[in-house]
């Protein structure tokens, strides 16, 4: 499972060849792009792939890409999991 340290990192990797199954990101990333234009890049560039969101702070979830799922910060690792197996079912 690919990590990026920004969200261009995560655009250029959703750009690229590389098998991706599911994109969870945090709305707030490292360098300009956040996790809502990870999110609406990947579903230009593939948009059959899950996307979940996270946030500790106070966000628009109305901003999510269509299928995508909103998760509040704390959370715990087996919710991420139920919702991650939920969302790959659904887009199978």
């Amino acid at each position: 499972m690919p990590k990026v340290d920004s969200g261009e990192a995560a655009m250029a990797l959703g750009r690229s060849n590389r098998s991706i199954d599911i994109v969870f990101t945090d709305i707030n990333l490292t360098g300009q792009a956040n996790g809502w234009d990870v999110a609406e890049c990947l579903r230009v560039e593939r948009p059959n792939v899950p996307v979940l969101y996270t946030s500790g702070k106070p966000v628009d979830p109305q901003r999510c890409v269509p299928g995508g799922v909103f998760i509040a910060k704390p959370y715990r690792s087996g919710d991420i999991l139920d919702v991650c197996r939920r969302a790959a079912d659904a887009h199978q």
